[in-house]
């Protein structure tokens, strides 16, 4: 019988499609990507074989945390990722459709900010706009997770069991909130600085020609990014150059080493190589409206609560309790020298809190500059630690239960950032009920009603979800991330740019109401979330033509021929 049932086997891996066969390989493959990760190190061949498994461990746990709640859901709850991807759909459309231009322009340039919109793009000429933006988003989750992973191979040749810690930060507040561009600029920025750790004594073509090129790929993600990562390079280096100086004897400060000279001219080409593609090729105009620093007392405020804004509560009770514990476990740790962190690293942390101290809260009028840092600068501190190697086996059998309980915990908030973004299909559909009684080229208005002054974001934003009408039909719909001035693909035509302006919005805040007087004329649907808030009643000139648990849609009444 055994023996039949392996014929049948054979018989049927041999009719195997080509997508089969490929799943078939998927464990060697990953056993390749391991050697691979393994061979950052620089550790002997025996200890690579050693330390196998948990490099495996950490990626299988950076591919759960990363892929399994986003592809549970149909669109990603995530605030401004649903406006971005409003956009990708009229980009991608804009030529065959005979409204959007009527509405839109598309204006292609070398900008700090291209990201998603070139990635997505890129994807979308093969499969579906939605799934092209989960795809970048599994890039950008994948390179968050795996950025402490990488910095700890960099450092210490293994992967330790801090590292598998940034994985519980991978859905912090900056993902909710949708900022994809940067969140995408800094995993690619943590990665490459682990690379140019690994091979900053390379091969001249590497550190000459390899990276500009990567810094200018990191530069067009986006320019923060771009800034930190540069920064982050800069100050190792110090670091390291500090610590041979004073190493030598005579103690010279001034001498640089042959490597080092390498190092300075390739991070002068990973300076100049964007910036000049920038200034050749960039937009011809960039506003800059205002900048706020917010103040020392805000600065210090976020630095509190920074494993809060890490960790949102997906699991109140159990995240609010590793929240709690996490800095205090580590302050004890650190004091009973069981924690390690390389002297030049602390250079690039030191130089990260200080960028956070000065940076403005909002900066090129681009709100919340500064409590984005807090993601870039818990990935970066997670992957510079390690602990102390147990010496006995006691200590070892503790060093075993910490790294269970960590995946332990990676699994559980797996699960519950999964179930609680699968919420959020029952929610789009309700949106996608009301879609479907849109016109195609029509005008669209939304808003959002609110008691109070605080906007409650929670962990399923969803202020930009009307916008993903133009996921069906090509319509004008006010709000996009969209400007005349530098930095975006997409603009709004001269003559409805000013329709912009005729009402607040989309949040309405205090039970503030739309300006109705300015657009009940102008617009023929309006999309209203909790409008029993608006101080002023819906006009009467607007009809109700759909309306589920939260959304209601209204369609503006024919004029009266009389």
């Amino acid at each position: 019988m055994p023996t039949v049932r392996r014929a049948e086997a054979n018989k049927a891996q041999r009719s195997d499609s080509p997508a089969q066969q490929f799943i078939q390989r998927l464990p060697k493959l990953a056993t390749q990507l391991t050697h691979i990760c393994n061979a950052m190190s620089e550790t002997s061949p025996s200890t690579i074989r050693a330390r196998g498994i948990p490099v495996a461990l950490a990626v299988l746990l950076a591919l759960a945390i990363a892929l399994v709640p986003l592809w549970s859901t149909e669109i990603p709850p995530m605030l401004d990722y649903h406006n971005h991807l409003a956009r990708q759909y009229i980009l991608f459309n804009y030529e065959s459709s005979e409204y959007l231009s009527q509405y839109y322009k598309v204006s292609w340039h070398a900008s700090p900010y291209l990201a998603f919109d070139s990635i997505v793009q890129g994807f979308a000429q093969f499969v579906p706009v939605d799934v092209a933006g989960k795809l970048f988003l599994s890039l950008l989750l994948l390179l968050l997770a795996l950025a402490p992973i990488a910095l700890n191979l960099a450092l210490f040749g293994r992967v330790t069991p801090i590292a598998l810690i940034g994985l519980l930060f991978v859905h912090n507040d900056t993902v909710t909130l949708g900022f994809v561009n940067y969140l995408f600029s800094i995993g690619f920025a943590l990665c490459l600085l682990a690379l140019w750790i690994r091979f900053r004594e390379g091969p001249n073509w590497v550190r000459l020609l390899a990276f500009p090129i990567l810094c200018s790929l990191l530069f067009f993600s986006h320019l923060l990014g771009y800034a930190i990562y540069l920064l982050m390079v800069g100050s190792y280096e110090l670091g390291r150059h500090i610590q041979h100086a004073w190493q030598r004897t005579p103690r010279a400060f001034f001498s640089l080493t042959r490597e080092q000279v390498r190092n300075l001219l390739s991070i002068a080409f990973q300076c100049t190589l964007p910036l000049a593609i920038f200034m050749i090729y960039g937009p011809s105009t960039e506003s800059v409206s205002s900048n706020t620093h917010g103040g020392l007392g805000r600065k210090f405020e976020l630095l509190q609560e920074m494993f809060t804004y890490l960790m949102p509560p997906y699991v109140w009770t159990l995240d609010r309790a590793v929240t709690l514990l996490l800095p205090l476990v580590a302050i004890a740790l650190l004091a009973m020298r069981r924690l390690t962190v390389p002297g030049a690293m602390l250079w690039p942390l030191a130089a990260m809190l200080v960028l956070f101290f000065v940076m403005p809260m909002e900066l090129f009028s681009g709100w919340g500059a500064d409590h984005r840092l807090l993601p870039a600068l818990g990935l970066l501190l997670i992957g510079s630690i390690a602990p102390v190697q147990p010496a006995g086996p006691v200590m070892r059998q503790i060093g075993v239960l910490a790294t269970a309980a960590i995946v332990a915990l990676v699994a559980v908030r797996t699960g519950a950032v999964t179930v609680e973004w699968r919420k959020s299909n029952q929610e789009y559909a309700e949106y996608v009920a009301a879609f479907e009684h849109i016109t195609p080229g029509s005008r669209m208005f939304f808003a959002f009603g609110h008691k109070d002054g605080d906007k409650q974001i929670g962990l399923r934003p969803n202020y930009h979800l009307p916008l993903l009408v133009l996921s069906r039909h090509a319509v004008y719909a006010p709000f996009l991330f969209a400007s005349n001035s530098g930095g975006f693909t997409l603009q709004y035509q001269p003559s409805v740019e000013p329709m912009q302006r005729l009402s607040k919005g989309p949040v309405l805040l205090n039970g503030a109401s739309p300006n109705w007087p300015a657009i009940q004329d102008t617009f023929d649907y309006f999309i209203l979330v909790n409008e029993a808030y608006f101080d002023t009643p819906v006009p009467q000139q607007l009809v109700p033509i759909y309306a589920g648990p939260t959304v209601k849609l209204y369609r503006r009444a024919p004029a009266d021929p009389s």
